[in-house]
């Protein structure tokens, strides 16, 4: 089938991303309702979507934690990793998380409850507070949770920075990157360069990839709180997002209706839902 939208190269697509605010849409909605940044709703938010990868299911999650403490979060996030009735609404899982449920999901939430004392936000709290803030070292302390693979663990990495606010350095960064953007950027790196100019490690080749793509941007402001310029955390995203892009996978705009959607069914029973979904770019027709 024909690719129904103008295929773009990877910084034109990348300066599209930032055009409509879609580089990371919830991320723009949730820095808008907590201009503050971080707060213990917001750790135990984090907490929540690295479970279950939906932003829906995180709000309400965080919500419990507001109206009945710790006990009732985890009380909470079990019953919807044994997929119990009482919640007011499915208990949705996104791609990333799509087998999380089952005796492995609870002994997750197990480790995660007792490693931090039962503090719902405490990933979030020993990532910050653990050590030093380089992202590499953040990265490793996030990823001693049980459960918190690559993918998982940078996404908390970058919500961390962005959404609560708290400054990282990303500095070289392209080495703990996930598989796919990681491939992509290999990929375009060996389409920008003959065979002969190849005699470098494959992590070189990303990382060399990453820094292309960030001259090319120059010193534009990124979102959601446009305080710095593109960042490896930021280029991360546009390389998986573009891998997506040139398959027919992912129109500007796609990851932004897609919050638009998680956070829907929530909105009547989860004022974070409600607040985050009103905050969110403009969906793209």
């Amino acid at each position: 089938m024909p690719i129904p939208y103008k295929v773009l190269g990877v910084v034109e697509f990348a300066n599209a991303l930032l055009d409509v605010e879609d580089m990371e849409g919830c991320y723009v909605a949730m820095a808008r309702v907590w201009p503050w940044g971080d707060c213990p709703q917001l750790r135990a938010w984090l907490t929540a979507n690295a479970a279950f990868d939906n932003v829906g299911v995180a709000s309400w999650m965080s919500d419990q934690l507001i109206y009945d403490g710790p006990e009732a979060f985890w009380r909470w996030m079990r019953a919807a990793v044994r997929r119990e009735p009482g919640g007011p609404h499915r208990w949705l899982r996104g791609t990333n998380r799509r087998h999380f449920y089952g005796a492995e999901a609870e002994r997750v939430l197990d480790d995660w409850q007792s490693r931090h004392d039962g503090d719902p936000g405490g990933i979030a709290r020993h990532a910050i507070e653990g050590g030093d803030r380089n992202a590499h070292s953040v990265f490793r302390r996030i990823r001693e949770n049980r459960g918190m693979g690559p993918y998982a663990a940078f996404k908390m990495l970058d919500l961390i920075d962005a959404v609560l606010d708290v400054t990282l350095d990303f500095t070289n960064c392209a080495d703990i990157v996930s598989d796919v953007p990681a491939k992509v950027a290999f990929a375009y790196w060996e389409s920008q360069h003959l065979p002969g100019q190849l005699s470098i490690s494959r992590s070189q080749a990303v990382q060399r990839a990453f820094d292309m793509v960030r001259a090319a941007i120059g010193p534009r402001l990124v979102p959601p709180r446009y305080k710095h310029p593109i960042t490896d955390q930021d280029i991360e995203t546009v390389f998986c997002k573009w891998g997506h892009h040139r398959k027919g996978r992912y129109p500007v705009g796609r990851d932004t209706a897609i919050f638009y959607t998680e956070l829907e069914p929530w909105t009547g029973s989860s004022p974070t839902a409600q607040a985050i979904r009103g905050a969110l770019p403009p969906r793209r027709s």
